[in-house]
C-alpha cells in the first residue's frame, strides 16, 4: 500500500461528510423552517427534532472539514 493511499481515503471520506453536513443545513434550513414543507418527526416536539437534525449536519460539517483537512499535502506528495 502507497503511502499516500490514506490520505487520499481520509480526504475523500471527509469531503462526502462535508457534502453531507452542508445538505443536511441546506434542507434543514429551507424545507423545515422556512418553507415548513415536513418536520423531521411531527409532534410536541418537532421543533427539537429539527434543530437536532442540524446540530447533526453541523457537526458532519466540521467533522468532514476536519478530516479533509488532514488530506495529502503537496509537500508529502513530492516526498513519495
Amino acid at each position: 500500500m502507497r503511502n499516500g493511499y490514506r490520505g487520499v481515503v481520509r480526504h475523500i471520506l471527509g469531503l462526502l461528510l462535508v457534502g453531507w453536513g452542508v445538505f443536511n443545513l441546506v434542507e434543514g434550513v429551507v424545507d423545515h423552517h422556512i418553507l415548513g414543507i415536513h418536520h423531521v418527526r411531527a409532534g410536541d416536539a418537532e421543533l427539537a427534532y429539527d434543530l437536532a437534525f442540524l446540530a447533526l449536519g453541523a457537526a458532519l460539517l466540521l467533522g468532514g472539514l476536519a478530516l479533509a483537512g488532514g488530506g495529502p499535502r503537496e509537500s508529502d506528495r513530492r516526498a513519495s
